[in-house]
C-alpha cells in the first residue's frame, strides 16, 4: 500500500476518532471536549489538501 493512502487512511480514522469528542462535548456543555474534538476533526479533514498542496508545490 501506498504511504499516502495510509496517512489518509490514518487521517480519516483521526476524523472519525474526533466525532465523539464533538458529540459528548456539546451533549454536556463541556469546551474541553468540544475543543478535543474540533482539533481532531480539524486535523484529519485538513491532511488531505495538505498532502495535495505539497505535491503540487
Amino acid at each position: 500500500m501506498k504511504a499516502k493512502t495510509k496517512m489518509l487512511i490514518w487521517a480519516s480514522l483521526l476524523a472519525l476518532a474526533g466525532m465523539p469528542f464533538l458529540y459528548y462535548g456539546g451533549l454536556k456543555d463541556n469546551s474541553a471536549l468540544m475543543i478535543l474534538g474540533f482539533v481532531c476533526f480539524g486535523i484529519g479533514m485538513l491532511i488531505a489538501p495538505l498532502q495535495f498542496l505539497r505535491e503540487r508545490a
